[in-house]
């Protein structure tokens, strides 16, 4: 198995030999493979397990039945993922936490042929587990600064497997997604490389990708000293080509709005599969910088009186762009956001029809409305806590909140025709598939904080 480290600030790597170790799968023969799966007739899911499950200690894993070869313990009880550490902006509930979690983990796995999601597949079905809550001493008695595990499938002889990360032992949102990733990439056969930009680097590390670099303790699955986890994950799986521009809008401040001179801007951003990665932010044509998924604010001083142009640009990994602009009013009366008026509203606020929305499309059931923005169902990425749900008497989804169908809030009956254009728009939606390699062992991944 391999698993991923947390290593204090200032602490000494060398000191926690538990973030190197690499131990056998009971499975493995002794030799390692290399295996195309591109063959395969079946799209490889990873099931995200929030919500907690007993965990029983068995020879070998099974997803279906909450059984794992693991734990030192002939039971674990993992608890349901405790999402309050981890709220900010807005992202301030359990259900926006989670789906943030889960829109990132997609946009690394993009690239590929795999369907990362919620719902646990139904009986019968060939699946991943990765179990997201609890710490590192629920499995065993000597966790150090383990906060991942899961078997290095080189070769994914097993189709079934069982992964851990322990979110109460990591800081923020994104440390959680590369810590998912990271134990994913070992369940598709992915060893450890020493590049500190990269994803499968044993620590976990800031803002990393997928990349290359030297495998420290061992050899990639291949026999060699070097991977290049991209092109092993491309070549045995195969590439999905993103077509698709994410779509951006803004939350604050609203087209048509009056604001004060300074002012707080907050952007959203998702994807018909994955999510838009980067947001840069245009005032009067100036950049104002660049952000990453998924806090994407900015802070704008001494603007002048009179109207303004805020441009949002975004883009995802792979190279799809696309911009929102709007206009607002700089009011000398305006010292406080109560004598300022909203203006039109953003993906995820209450709207009246689509005029009220920056976007144009305004949603409803019986849990309210909301601007939102065409998704597909199991790789959309929709705004924080909202998820994607089917049009009522049609072939469309939208993001929205709450579950049942949706309808189209509009003031005419335009929408009726079936005549609509939005970012990414395409005829047929594409899943994901990432495929696997083949010898079971375990390695670990470090937490280390520069």
């Amino acid at each position: 198995m391999a698993t991923s480290c947390r290593i204090p600030e200032g602490s000494d790597p060398s000191n926690h030999p538990e973030c190197h170790q690499i131990f056998i799968h009971p499975l493995d023969t002794g030799s390692c493979i290399p295996y195309n799966l591109m063959t395969n007739t079946e799209s490889p899911v990873i099931f995200l397990n929030f919500e907690g499950a007993v965990i029983k200690r068995a020879s070998f894993d099974n997803p279906e039945t909450d059984e794992s070869w693991i734990p030192d313990y002939e039971t674990v009880d993992i608890p349901p993922f405790d999402h309050t550490p981890f709220i900010r902006d807005n992202i301030d509930t359990r259900e926006a936490v989670i789906e943030a979690v889960v829109n990132m983990v997609r946009h690394y796995f993009a690239p590929f042929d795999i369907i990362i999601t919620r719902k646990r597949p139904p009986s019968g079905s060939k699946y991943t587990m990765m179990m997201i809550g609890g710490s590192g001493s629920l499995i065993t008695a000597n966790p150090g600064a383990m906060v991942g595990v899961s078997p290095f499938d080189c070769g994914n002889r097993s189709k079934s497997d069982i992964a851990y990360t322990f979110s109460d032992d990591l800081s923020n949102i994104h440390d959680i997604v590369t810590t998912i990733t990271h134990e994913s990439g070992h369940n598709l056969g992915l060893a450890h490389v020493d590049n500190v930009s990269a994803v499968m680097n044993p620590y976990v590390t800031s803002d990393p990708y997928w990349g290359n670099g030297v495998v420290p303790d061992g050899s990639a699955c291949d026999g060699g000293s070097t991977q290049d986890s991209f092109e092993v994950l491309g070549e045995n799986l195969g590439l999905t080509p993103d077509r698709e521009a994410p779509w951006v809008d803004f939350v604050m401040p609203s087209g048509g709005s009056k604001v004060p001179s300074t002012v707080g801007v907050l952007a959203i951003t998702g994807d018909e599969h994955g999510l838009g990665r980067y947001v840069e932010l245009f005032v009067d044509g100036e950049s104002k910088g660049e952000k990453t998924y998924p806090y994407f604010s900015w802070r704008i001083n001494n603007l002048t009186e009179g109207s303004h142009t805020l441009q949002a640009v975004v883009k995802d990994e792979g190279g799809n762009s696309s911009s929102t602009t709007i206009k607002v009013t700089v009011d000398g009366a305006c010292t406080d956001q109560d004598f300022c008026d909203d203006g039109k509203r953003g993906i995820g606020e209450n709207c009246s029809s689509e005029k009220s929305c920056n976007l144009s499309t305004c949603v409803e059931n019986g849990d309210g409305s909301w601007c939102s923005i065409h998704c597909t169902p199991e790789t959309a990425g929709c705004a924080p806590g909202m998820v994607c749900l089917p049009e009522e008497g049609g072939n469309d989804y939208y993001c929205g909140y709450g579950s049942g169908e949706l309808s189209i809030k509009s003031t005419s009956k335009d929408h009726l025709i079936g005549c609509s254009s939005y970012p990414g728009k395409q005829s047929s939606s594409i899943l994901f598939l990432v495929t696997l390699l083949s010898t079971f062992m375990f390695g670990f991944r470090r937490r280390y904080t520069k």
